[in-house]
């Protein structure tokens, strides 16, 4: 009984040792914030000084194409690197969305710049970004599944308010001016991308309340700022495109620039926080990462509703009695 005990207080100074110091460290200023922080003030430099050129547009194609081919890379790698578990089933998700959206894009940045061809309104390429749509729709829903509960009613008839104004505007300023003049299949497609954008950015609008309250990991809070952004960025630029027109190198292409950096780093820290830990009595190891979290909860050890293993963690390190919480690290 004492040599347990001694093995949990050796793995608690461990998860002190990171957990801990590296939540009093969150707020200062590390190199992967420097990192990203200068990539995208390099590419609004870039859209500020080089509006009406030629190398402009070139860079907003091949630019962004590299930045969500790298984007869906980093989250492939995190859903292996995280084995089987629900999270790793989310950065598949928005993973393969991404590879689906940048095939896409990669092909239409083939048949313009390489190939010097045209491509019509209804082609390959629109087959890969509606492709990409069901995927980024799954993994919205994982994450909405992790932490819906912790939304209040007050806040999900806020977000259906929310939700019906933004339909109506869509419907009124996106939609019915697109359709104007196109076939029967166009209008389809044209209803499809609007209707899928929309889905995408309203599944994940409640997880920013969560994140509000300290229960979400800011790695997801990042996949989901960043998804939110593509999608919305996606509904802008169609609105432009029936009013002033949108043209190769325009500054909404931030949004999307944007919307892939978030994702990827998002992918990134979920990465390279993970932790391995042998805890208590059990041969296995608790995959953590260093926010002390459980990966099969994604609940913080000073939550008040965790399983059982961050129940032990919560005991030593914050001195709480939490609530039981179904999560696979209790059978541990």
């Amino acid at each position: 009984m004492k040599s347990s005990s001694k093995r949990i207080t050796r793995e608690v100074q461990r998860l002190e040792s990171y957990g801990i110091e590296d939540s009093l460290k969150r707020f200062e200023l590390k190199k992967d914030h420097l990192v990203v922080f200068s990539l995208m003030t390099g590419v609004a430099l870039v859209y500020l000084f080089l509006q009406g050129t030629y190398a402009l547009e070139l860079f907003g194609s091949y630019g962004l194409n590299v930045f969500m081919t790298a984007a869906a890379t980093v989250g492939l790698v995190t859903h292996v690197r995280l084995g089987k578990s629900q999270f790793s089933y989310v950065s598949l998700g928005f993973a393969l969305g991404l590879i689906s959206w940048a095939s896409g894009l990669w092909i239409y940045t083939y048949t313009y710049y390489i190939a010097n061809a045209s491509l019509p309104y209804i082609s390959v390429v629109d087959a890969f970004y509606l492709m990409s749509y069901p995927p980024m729709v799954l993994g919205a829903i994982a994450l909405l599944r992790l932490v819906g509960g912790a939304v209040r009613r007050i806040e999900w008839v806020a977000m259906a308010g929310v939700a019906t104004a933004l339909i109506i505007l869509i419907i009124a300023y996106v939609v019915l001016p697109s359709i104007e003049d196109l076939t029967d299949l166009e209008a389809l497609v044209t209803v499809l991308y609007s209707s899928m954008d929309a889905v995408v950015f309203l599944l994940l609008l409640p997880i920013f309340f969560a994140f509000r309250k300290g229960i979400f990991g800011k790695s997801f809070a990042l996949i989901a700022l960043g998804a939110a952004s593509y999608t919305l960025g996606d509904i802008v630029l169609a609105y432009v495109n029936t009013t002033s027109g949108y043209y190769d190198g325009h500054p909404l292409d931030l949004l999307l620039f944007f919307g892939c950096v978030a994702v990827g780093y998002g992918f990134w820290k979920r990465n390279s926080d993970l932790k391995l830990i042998n805890f208590g009595e059990s041969s296995m190891k608790v995959k953590l990462d260093l926010g002390t979290h459980c990966l099969s909860c994604n609940l913080e050890a000073r939550d008040h509703d965790m399983c059982q293993v961050c129940q032990r963690i919560s005991r030593k390190l914050f001195h709480t009695n939490p609530n039981r919480r179904n999560c696979p690290s209790s059978t541990l």
